[in-house]
């Protein structure tokens, strides 16, 4: 692997894995649906992610001004 390959795996392993997951599902399903659909689907994958832990590390992170340490849970 070249440096920018590595350097965007760290970023993506070391990053929020709910949300990360979420946001893959939701732009492969996006591509074929309507758009009233993929809204209600960005709602619901939002209250999923707002449930996790890492979201409220991004929280406590943003609010501290300081980088998170996400978990992946």
């Amino acid at each position: 692997m070249d440096r920018v390959t590595e350097e965007l795996v760290a970023t993506l392993a070391g990053g929020p894995t709910v949300a990360l997951g979420l946001t893959k599902w939701l732009l492969h399903a996006g591509a074929s649906l309507p758009l009233d659909e993929h809204l209600r689907n960005e709602g619901f994958a939002m209250e999923i992610s707002s449930r996790s832990e890492d979201f409220r590390e991004g929280l406590a992170a943003f609010k501290d001004r300081r980088s998170p340490d996400f978990k992946g849970r």
